[in-house]
């Protein structure tokens, strides 16, 4: 599919030339012009609050920007990546952006590939593989393995989505100093700590019950603060709930 070059489609060119009628507008002048630009030019949405009004911009700016979005099809650019597809033209692959982003009870399939359908599947199967050879089932735990083979998609996949693998048994993680930690950070690899925490943290908030870690303290430190914090809003709730009643 031939793609029009950005400065060569109708919406930017006149955006180009909307740029040259107003580049030499004070802000002053667009409010006194327009008093209410400063209510009318803003968004919220998600508990965010954007005020755009004191760029040197004006509702035909958002026109002629809608335009190129709508002519550069952005909405169905958006719709590939949420669905895996190979946006990324210079390395030809799916981007990543969404991976930990996208609700719960969704799938990213990459390459028609549902990853954490087909580890949840496999570690099951070898579960009751070892409980059938006779350890007891409270000895046996399992572990998605980031890394082995997998793309840094379908790493963030797994993350995303560790309470849906977990199921009926123990999910132990390992994630520390991992190369998938330096690339979500861009970090140097020797730098990946604070990206290690982070994930080891997420991870137990997902449903994981055993981290392996390089640095154990920190990772102690990290969980023992959340584990304090989840604590203290459990016991508010329920203080909440008994005054309620």
């Amino acid at each position: 599919m031939t793609v029009t070059p950005l400065r060569e489609r109708k919406a930017y060119q006149a955006l180009e030339r909307h740029h040259g009628e107003i580049a030499r507008h004070h802000l002053r002048k667009l409010f006194s012009e327009d008093p209410g630009r400063g209510e009318r030019l803003t968004a919220e949405a998600v508990g965010i609050y954007l005020d755009y009004s004191k760029n040197r911009i004006t509702d035909e700016t958002v026109r002629l920007l809608l335009e190129l979005a709508v002519e550069s099809n952005v909405a169905g650019r958006r719709d590939d990546m949420f669905a895996g597809k190979h946006i990324n033209v210079s390395e030809d692959r799916a981007v990543l952006h969404v991976a930990l982003r996208m609700p719960r009870g969704t799938s990213l399939v990459v390459d028609g590939v549902d990853v954490v359908k087909e580890v949840k599947a496999f570690l099951g199967a070898r579960a009751h593989s070892c409980e059938e050879a006779g350890f007891a089932r409270q000895r046996i735990a399992i572990d998605p393995g980031f890394g082995f083979g997998k793309t840094q998609a379908h790493n963030l996949e797994l993350l995303r989505r560790l309470d849906e693998i977990a199921g009926d048994w123990p999910l132990a993680v390992g994630v520390s100093r991992k190369s998938m930690v330096a690339r979500i950070v861009g970090r140097p690899d020797g730098d990946r700590l604070a990206g290690s925490m982070a994930l080891a943290v997420l991870a137990v908030l997902r449903g994981a019950l055993i981290i392996r870690a390089h640095d154990v303290a920190a990772t102690v430190d990290a969980l023992r603060a959340v584990a304090v914090f989840e604590r203290s809003a459990e016991a508010q709730g329920t203080e909440a709930n008994e005054i309620g009643t």
